[in-house]
């Protein structure tokens, strides 16, 4: 990130900040919203830090990038987000979400065997892949929802084979 982009950025920040501060009720509510706006400052002060520390630091790049205005741009930003969003609770190791999501498709009508695959998802931007075995081909793209749903992903991301 540029650093005179970064001031930008930070500048357009701070004054949405104190704009959305001015509206907010005096409330429970309020003291919330400050404590969240405050944070998300103080991470975007300290964004190019952390670049320099942690050089092949992952962060959500919070820049102010004027040139995306086409919607499949905006569109792709988004996707990159929630998949950014998702890795972190999946390399927990804590969660067995391959288990959990094969118990889940072994539940519907038609389906004889799953094998889920979350390995090249977790170590690259691959896609998650399940292995699934069932004579009814809608299944696939009902499966196909279940996961990028429990998941988080765009369907796009959620590989569906046939095992043979």
């Amino acid at each position: 990130m540029v650093w005179k982009e970064w001031l930008r950025m930070l500048l357009a920040l701070m004054i949405m900040v104190s704009l959305a501060e001015m509206l907010l009720p005096a409330g429970g509510l309020g003291k919330i919203s400050k404590l969240v706006l405050g944070l998300v400052l103080i991470l975007a002060v300290l964004q190019p830090f952390l670049t320099l520390i942690y050089r092949n630091w992952d962060g959500f790049e919070l820049s102010f990038q004027p040139s995306l205005g086409r919607e499949e741009e905006w569109r792709d930003l988004a996707e990159k987000v929630k998949t950014a969003g998702t890795k972190p609770f999946l390399k927990k190791g804590e969660w067995e979400g391959a288990g959990q999501i094969k118990a889940l498709l072994l539940t519907l009508d038609q389906v004889n065997e799953v094998e889920v695959d979350l390995e090249a998802f977790l170590s690259s931007n691959a896609e998650v892949e399940i292995r699934i075995d069932t004579a009814n081909p809608r299944l696939k793209s009902k499966a196909r929802k279940i996961v990028a749903n429990i998941l988080n992903l765009p369907e796009e991301s959620v590989l569906i084979q046939e095992i043979k």
